[in-house]
């Protein structure tokens, strides 16, 4: 990875240089699953002791596309007792569980309608979830760096909405911890700051960094939160197929995009009554049919549901997943691997490819998708090449484009 203490200079890299070192070092956090612990607290009116507001424990885990969280509230001063919510967003939709007071609950919404995507993880201490990097591409004309000498860290800034008068994202990039953004902070536009999350502590997991604890300040309302890590691991295989999960029976369910409300009913035990089953027309009746049951509303909301994930997976075949976009050209190092996304039924053909090395040499492409679903890249930075550098693989799929961005930092002089 970057070698440490080598870019310590505010010219060594230019704004787009520095983002795509940020993005090829996020693009190699594929697969992360953590049990963390989350407290919040308040400063009380003399401003020297802390009250404790919430303390939760959560398992998180999070694949491309999918995400799964499980949080028990162990203690919360807002409510009265203790629940265990369970959250699902996935390619479809985004589901939420909760179990209070002996009372389930259930919603199913779209994905836009969703904020817990990366609320509940690791991942967001570390990259997001508020700023996308589309967002920072568009914003880097306009945006400032510069580079703290005494912290070591590059200081980006920018407009975070289109309205000047909302809040700026100030990012403190670390270059030894492989360009993760250790601090955010969101201001005011008269500069006053009123959000600060720091990442602390970190540690290299499976060759890549994580932090352990992350401290969140809002200075408003003087509420301070933590976030400790236990577990932690990162790019292990995780069976997709179970981080969705069934309502339980007995469950009411706010379906927000079949817009019908049920409760999930019992376990069959016995075949239903075909008479209960009958729907009447309302000329044959001369009256409006009956209501349908909760049974009926939870079985169209199961076939709703089926029909939504097929349609979701017509509409994912026509994009093929690849991973990492980005190659991080390491020193020393010549063999990469691309990994085609979580379709294992899913063998495209690579009918060809096209390389634009920008100084780098592509020595070998070894083809392996039909074996393992990845290809193996052999690519050699030659010895002269200490500077910057950046190049492009583009691979056709029969008919289908991937371009694969390779980055060469520079190196220690």
């Amino acid at each position: 990875m970057i070698m440490n203490n080598f870019l310590y200079g505010q010219d060594s890299l230019q704004k787009k240089q520095l983002l795509c070192l940020m993005e090829a070092s996020r693009s190699r956090y594929i697969n992360m699953a953590a049990v963390l612990s989350y407290k919040s607290y308040r400063a009380d009116q003399n401003n020297n002791k802390l009250k404790l507001l919430t303390e939760i424990n959560i398992d998180w885990k999070q694949v491309p596309g999918r995400v799964y969280a499980r949080q028990e509230v162990c203690y919360s001063s807002y409510e009265d007792t203790k629940r265990n919510d369970l959250y699902y967003w996935g390619p479809e939709y985004a589901k939420q569980l909760t179990l209070a007071d002996q009372e389930k609950t259930g919603i199913i919404q779209s994905l836009k309608d969703s904020a817990m995507k990366d609320y509940f993880g690791l991942y967001m201490m570390m990259w997001g979830p508020d700023f996308e990097w589309d967002l920072i591409l568009r914003r880097a004309d306009s945006a400032a760096l510069s580079y703290d000498t005494e912290k070591n860290l590059y200081v980006y800034e920018f407009q975070f909405y289109d309205n000047p008068d909302k809040a700026r994202l100030r990012l403190w990039i670390d270059p030894q911890r492989d360009y993760i953004p250790v601090i955010k902070e969101y201001m005011d536009p008269d500069g006053t700051l009123y959000y600060r999350q720091t990442c602390l502590d970190w540690r290299r997991t499976s060759g890549l960094w994580v932090p352990i604890t992350c401290k969140v300040v809002e200075y408003r309302n003087q509420t301070i939160e933590e976030y400790a890590v236990k577990e932690v691991e990162v790019n292990n295989p995780i069976d997709v197929e179970r981080m969705d999960f069934e309502f339980p029976e007995g469950v009411f369910v706010e379906d927000r995009i079949l817009r019908i409300e049920y409760r999930t009913p019992k376990k069959k035990t016995s075949p239903d009554s075909a008479e209960q089953e009958k729907v009447v027309s309302p000329e044959q009746s001369g009256t409006l049919p009956p209501a349908a049951t909760d049974e009926q509303l939870a079985e169209a909301a199961s076939k709703g549901r089926q029909l939504l994930q097929q349609q979701t997976e017509a509409g994912d075949k026509k994009s093929l997943a690849i991973y990492p976009e980005y190659v991080w050209i390491e020193p020393g190092r010549k063999e990469y691997i691309l990994t085609l996304g979580e379709e294992k039924d899913r063998r495209p053909t690579l009918k060809s490819h096209q390389f634009a090395g920008g100084g780098l040499v592509l020595h070998e492409l070894k083809d392996q998708i039909s074996e393992n679903g990845q290809i193996r890249l052999t690519i050699e930075r030659p010895a002269a090449m200490t500077g910057y550098g950046e190049g492009t693989l583009e691979l056709d799929f029969a008919g289908e484009r991937k371009t694969i961005h390779l980055v060469a930092p520079p190196l220690l002089n």
